[in-house]
């Protein structure tokens, strides 16, 4: 980074700032503004944008990479937070755009433009991403504990009726049997999302269950990022999972190709118009009474 345009505000005085950014912004706190080489002066808020996109560089970046590269402001609200990191998201994705190429097999996005004579134009555009059932993706450690969970649950059911309601003693070892089967038990099955359905200028997420019902979901609430799930051999297996309120989804998992699995989160994000970090929706939401 070269040498900032001056060592003190013009404006009021005080020494300014230099950030280490490829941005080549300093900042003046007297005058809460960020100064640009060639003299302009932009706003608090416009130069946190400025800073952040030049952080991010050319290419494309996740919701939480985006709130990270934010520059945080501790006087400000949650609201006032993802309102910004909002325009950040969509100034970020029409410069670098979103990764060419399909979605990982098993999720399957549509688009139905309000054009084309297909529906009133004046109607807006729906958004769809279903994800296709594999029982296959199901986590093997979790198929055990739901099979050691059901063995529990009979074996207690069997002690109760063969003496337990006779006996207090083997009253309690079904007690015991069938506590340690509910923690065993999963509360979500692996693959409990069937769809996501966004229509344009609405503020909710419509979440389809695969075992039939559906809800609506203000958009702050719901998010999407990637883990490493098991590793076999030298390949990992990265899964892509989803965010609803407080609850915590794995939708699928491809072997050995986070690439892959990235640029779906990236695809999907950007089709869904999910603009707010995991880390700030908790706050988010709380402040918005939802």
């Amino acid at each position: 980074m070269g040498d900032p345009p001056n060592t003190r505000c013009a404006r009021c005085g005080e020494v300014v700032l230099t950030l280490s950014t490829a941005a080549d912004l300093v900042r003046c706190v007297g005058c809460d503004e960020y100064i640009a080489p060639d003299g302009r002066r932009l706003s608090g808020r416009e130069g946190r944008k400025a800073l952040a996109l030049a952080k991010l560089g050319e290419l494309p970046a996740t919701v939480e990479a985006m709130d990270g590269a934010l520059r945080p402001e501790p006087s400000e609200s949650a609201v006032e937070r993802a309102a910004l990191l909002g325009e950040l998201c969509r100034a970020h994705r029409e410069r670098v755009g979103i990764p060419e190429g399909p979605p990982m097999p098993g999720v399957e996005l549509e688009r139905v433009e309000a054009q084309g004579g297909y529906r009133d134009a004046a109607t807006p555009a729906r958004v769809e991403v279903r994800f296709a059932a594999d029982a296959k993706s199901k986590p093997p450690a979790l198929a055990v504990r739901r099979r050691v969970g059901w063995v529990l649950v009979g074996a207690g059911v069997v002690v109760l009726f063969a003496g337990g309601m006779r006996s207090g003693s083997l009253c309690g070892v079904a007690a015991l049997f069938l506590a340690v089967a509910v923690l065993l038990l999963p509360t979500k099955r692996a693959r409990p999302i069937a769809a996501l359905t966004r229509v344009d200028g609405s503020g909710d997420i419509l979440v389809a269950h695969v075992r039939g019902g559906e809800r609506a979901v203000p958009a702050h609430q719901v998010g999407l990022r990637i883990r490493e799930v098991t590793v076999q051999g030298d390949r990992p297996s990265w899964a892509l999972w989803l965010r609803v309120g407080a609850e915590t989804y794995r939708l699928t998992a491809k072997h050995g190709v986070e690439e892959e699995v990235l640029r779906t989160q990236l695809i999907l994000e950007d089709a869904l118009g999910l603009e707010t970090s995991q880390r700030l929706a908790p706050a988010l939401a709380e402040r918005l009474g939802s």
